[in-house]
């Protein structure tokens, strides 16, 4: 799972993952009903991501090593 934060209107997205040239996240997306963003990851650098904050959708990244993830972003009511 990735980190999510809410940082005031948008969302944060990071991870602890290992980022090595022979292991790393290639990418990471969020897919809405009406919308697609992909962000490029890079071998050797932390996993960060920001994204404005949508009412629902998933997060979806990939794994050189270990494939395609995806976990439910909800926007969470206060």
């Amino acid at each position: 799972m990735l980190k999510v934060e809410d940082i005031g209107g948008e969302l944060f997205i990071s991870s602890d993952h290992e980022m090595k040239k022979e292991h790393y996240i290639s990418f990471a997306a969020y897919v809405s009903d009406s919308s697609a963003m992909v962000f490029k990851q890079y071998p050797e650098w932390n996993l960060q991501v920001t994204l404005p904050l949508y009412r629902s959708g998933k997060l979806v990244w990939y794994c050189t090593k270990h494939g395609l993830f995806y976990q439910e972003l909800r926007r969470i009511k206060k």
